[in-house]
């Protein structure tokens, strides 16, 4: 008589394979952050993705100039994370970073307010010193500006009463930071206010809502991904969305090479009369029980590199303005001019102080735009154009195969088994 156990070897054959190779695969993982070893500084950053391109490609320059100068071992970990999710994982200690740089620095004040929910004193400095500067800007067609000469907030919310051609959009201030920054301009201009002079009574006042209420009436999109926005705003072409909230930086990312869409037309940035937020990316130091004064040491000397006219200049070239004094003007300029519509300089805009706005008050920003948001605005990230689902679609088809067809081997052969056993 045959072994009944022969027929539930394969199966566990599988699940033994299976099991070690998530063990081998966290092994791994933990070998290359450095958790086996003793004789090492590991340094943890945590930073905004937007200024990912810009820190993956200085990091090796930094690690090869800390095996040049220093004895002691360096185990570097830059990690990207939205702003929004970052600031939350932080204050409830899920990421143990050295240094958390959030893309706007009333990230800083709201992780303060929720590190000390459970806490006796903050976390991060306000005032921690910027990294590289990204403001917040009206994007809209140069045909559109030239037609309606479009320079504040207010002036597109009386378009989105007055022209029924309007389109607005700006990312979903609880998901993505472009579009906090965004709504917090949107309700300073309401109250007319400061962000730091916003009280939790003008948050409920109803000219406050009302206001809100017309701007967001012209909203056709609330996604979570700035860049994502950008594309559509360029993709739909001048016909379909008139106006974003956006970076600035990605205005001279998409101007460089729109002339192949055949549009005839070109995006421009408005910098808002009322004012606008300046995303500074700051670079904070925690004052947290995981952070070692070793660890932070090495933050000073990575921050010291990071401001160094070199070092700035490849920010500039990725589109971000120089968030420390001492570089050549004529660098700058050369990215940032009118012909990729945007201004040469800051000088002469209103930029909102931030740093202080009241962490309730930044709580309460999203419920705002929840009770006065358009209600068939598009919240999902799904207008692209049919090539962009190339890609991913066969990945996934890809992905499928692979984990079926292992199964159905498995499958054929036990029942290859039980058919032998019935005969």
């Amino acid at each position: 008589m045959k072994n009944p156990r022969k027929r539930v070897i394969p199966f566990f054959l599988v699940v033994m394979i299976l099991f070690s190779t998530i063990a081998g695969l966290d092994l791994t993982r933990r070998a290359l952050l450095g958790e086996f070893e003793t004789d090492v500084i590991k340094f943890e950053m945590l930073y905004s993705s937007e200024k990912g391109s810009w820190l993956e490609a200085i990091a090796p320059i930094f690690e090869e100039e800390w095996r040049n100068n220093f004895d002691t071992e360096l185990k570097m970990v830059l990690n990207p994370i939205g702003s929004g999710k970052g600031t939350i994982q932080v204050a409830r200690g899920i990421s143990k970073p050295v240094v958390w740089s959030p893309a706007s620095r009333f990230w800083l004040s709201t992780l303060n307010f929720l590190w000390e929910m459970e806490n006796v004193k903050p976390i991060a400095e306000t005032d921690a010193p910027p990294l590289v500067v990204s403001p917040t800007v009206i994007v809209t067609w140069v045909s559109y500006q030239n037609e309606h000469n479009i320079s504040s907030l207010d002036d597109l919310r009386v378009l989105a009463l007055e022209d029924p051609e309007f389109t607005y959009a700006h990312t979903d201030p609880s998901r993505s930071n472009s579009g906090f920054g965004g709504v917090i301009m949107q309700v300073a201009t309401a109250t007319g206010k400061t962000p730091e002079e916003i009280t939790l009574a003008d948050l409920a006042e109803e000219e406050v809502h009302q206001w809100m209420k017309e701007i967001e009436g012209a909203a056709i999109e609330y996604g979570s991904s700035t860049g994502f926005l950008a594309k559509l705003l360029l993709n739909g072409g001048p016909n379909n969305l008139k106006a974003a909230i956006l970076y600035e930086n990605l205005v001279v990312e998409k101007n460089n090479g729109i002339e192949e869409f055949g549009y005839n037309d070109s995006l421009i940035a408005i910098y808002p009369e009322e004012g606008t937020v300046l995303n500074d990316h700051p670079y904070a130091v925690l004052d947290a029980p995981w952070v070692t004064e070793e660890q932070k040491e090495v933050a000073n000397i990575f921050l010291e590199f990071l401001s160094r006219p070199d070092i700035q200049e490849k920010a500039v070239h990725v589109g971000f303005r120089p968030g420390v004094k001492g570089m050549d003007p004529s660098i700058e300029q050369s990215v940032f001019n009118e012909t990729v519509g945007v201004l040469p300089t800051l000088d002469n805009i209103t930029i909102y102080n931030i740093g202080n706005i009241p962490g309730e008050i930044l709580q309460r920003i999203p419920d705002l735009w929840l009770a006065t948001r358009a209600i068939d605005a598009n919240n999902s990230e799904s207008i692209l154009r049919p090539v962009d689902y190339i890609v991913p679609s066969i990945l996934f088809i890809l992905m499928v195969i692979m984990i079926t067809l292992p199964l159905i081997s498995i499958s054929k052969e036990l029942l290859n088994k039980r058919r032998k056993k019935n005969e």
